[in-house]
């Protein structure tokens, strides 16, 4: 058997985020298809939850133990790993980490280097005050012409809106969506059954649910609000959170839960790290974030036979097509209009758009279909090394 080509993956986390899930995923898939061997850079592995355990099952995990790639020795360090490890490629997960270590492997080590972009343009860093943002910016947008042979995002939007307002090479830039696994994420009446019993939510009730953790960006507080709205207009719906708990902080969360004129009709589910059985019990799975790039949360739900109501963020509405509805503006009417209009469906039009929402993940957005394009893109650029 000949020997497997090595890809070196470079993050500043491997935490529960959605980037740090898909690269697990990636990594997973090319493992068990015995495609590359897999080794994992990160600067610092302090992040509560980490995914390191479930990473070394498939890959090996290399902390660096420094706390950014702008820390004094990273570039010395991260050199010392290229040499030791010789990759074919390496696969870059942050924009800031590309920009350093994409100049480290192509200058110094001449290695062929893919930036992924799993955020909507270039957000804000919370290290940075306006002026050192534009100029962070500036550094990001130039190095993406000079640190990197090719950019995979998996935003369709974020891909387009670089390149137009950041000067991005568009030529250079391609759309290489996430997956998930599709044997995890199905309808079931069993998990459906379970959980509902297990929140004392009727067996019998429409259920409108948000999987999210506490992060300012999720906008939770648009949800609750939401909710409060819905349910003075509708008397027998039933709402579910999976993700925290309102008292977990005193902040705008705790006051939005507190605002709600049925809290009975409330369901917390709490942090659940197996989502698949979260999901089956929901009938629309919504989402009120401020801003996302592919959400994956839209994926799970629709596998799992669940309609999707979403704010306009990112692909969202890519991902939904017709099976749910985007809103129109950040705001309680808006998210409570797309409810309503879900909810006036005919039965069969409700079930047509369960089976379509299912087939079209499993036929296109799933982690197989995933890590084959990301096999293809490794190849190619391999080849032409």
């Amino acid at each position: 058997m000949s020997q497997r080509q090595k890809i070196l993956h470079v993050t500043t986390s491997v935490g529960p985020g959605g980037a740090e899930n898909m690269m697990l995923n990636l990594v997973k898939q090319h493992d068990q298809k015995g495609r590359f061997e897999s080794v994992i850079v990160t600067t610092n592995d302090t992040h509560p939850g980490s995914l390191r355990e479930k990473l070394e099952q498939h890959a090996r995990v290399i902390d660096l133990q420094l706390n950014t790639v702008l820390s004094p020795g990273f570039i010395k360090a991260f050199d010392r790993v290229i040499q030791q490890e010789q990759p074919q490629l390496i696969k870059v997960w942050e924009m800031d980490c590309g920009v350093v270590a994409g100049a480290v492997s192509k200058a110094m080590r001449q290695i062929p280097v893919v930036w992924g972009i799993h955020v909507m343009g270039i957000p804000d860093h919370p290290s940075f005050g306006a002026i050192g943002q534009a100029v962070r910016r500036r550094i990001i947008g130039l190095g993406s012409w000079f640190c990197n042979d090719r950019i995979a995002s998996c935003s369709h939007r974020s891909m387009t809106r670089l390149d137009q307002e950041f000067g991005f090479p568009g030529g250079r830039m391609e759309w290489l969506p996430n997956g998930i696994d599709v044997s995890r994420f199905i309808p079931s009446e069993e998990r459906r059954t379970t959980l509902r019993e297990e929140l004392g939510i009727p067996a019998n009730a429409t259920v409108i649910g948000l999987v999210a953790r506490r992060n300012p960006v999720k906008n939770l507080p648009l949800f609750f609000d939401s909710v409060s709205e819905m349910m003075q207009r509708n008397k027998d719906v039933h709402f579910l959170w999976s993700g925290g708990m309102p008292e977990d902080a005193e902040d705008e969360i705790a006051e939005a839960y507190r605002r709600l004129p049925d809290p009975d009709r409330m369901h917390l589910a709490g942090f659940r790290s197996q989502s698949e059985n979260v999901y089956p019990a929901l009938d629309i799975c919504t989402l009120t974030s401020e801003s996302e790039a592919f959400p994956m949360v839209l994926l799970e739900a629709l596998a799992c036979g669940v309609l999707g109501v979403s704010t306009d963020v990112g692909d969202a509405g890519l991902i939904i097509d017709e099976c749910g509805g985007v809103a129109a503006s950040h705001q309680p009417a808006a998210i409570v209009e797309q409810w309503e209009k879900l909810l006036r469906l005919p039965e069969t039009e409700w079930n047509r758009l369960q089976q379509k929402g299912v087939q079209r993940i499993r036929e296109d957005f799933s982690i197989e279909r995933s890590a084959e394009r990301y096999a293809e893109l490794f190849q190619s650029l391999i080849r032409s090394r």
